[in-house]
C-alpha cells in the first residue's frame, strides 16, 4: 500500500479536478485476519492519505461469509453490492 498512496492521491486529485466525486471503502476482512499487520497498516495508510471520514463508506460485515481468507461467497458479494448501491443512491459522500 505504501508505494501506491502517492499515485492514488494523484489520481483522486485529477478526478476531482474534472468534477468527479470520489468516495472510498474497504472491503471487510475475514475476522481471523483483521489484526494482521498488513491489514492494519494498509487501513492506517489509506485513512491517513484520505482522512475526510465523510468520504468513506462504512461497510457492515454483519452476516458476511468468506469462501477463503479474501473472497466473499456469492450471497455476501451481493450484500456488499447492495450496501454500496444504497450509499450512492441516497447521495452518500456528497459534501454538505
Amino acid at each position: 500500500m505504501r508505494p501506491n498512496v502517492p499515485g492514488l492521491a494523484k489520481l483522486v486529485q485529477q478526478l476531482q479536478s474534472r468534477g468527479c466525486r470520489v468516495v472510498f471503502f474497504e472491503l471487510p476482512t475475514v475476522p481471523e485476519l483483521r489484526e494482521n499487520a498488513y491489514v492494519r497498516v494498509a487501513h492506517r495508510l489509506a485513512h491517513e492519505a484520505f482522512p475526510d471520514r465523510s468520504r468513506w463508506l462504512e461497510l457492515s460485515d454483519h452476516e458476511l461469509r468468506w469462501v477463503d481468507s479474501s473472497h466473499f461467497d456469492e450471497r455476501s458479494a451481493i450484500l456488499v453490492a447492495h450496501q454500496i448501491d444504497n450509499y450512492l443512491s441516497t447521495g452518500g459522500g456528497r459534501p454538505n
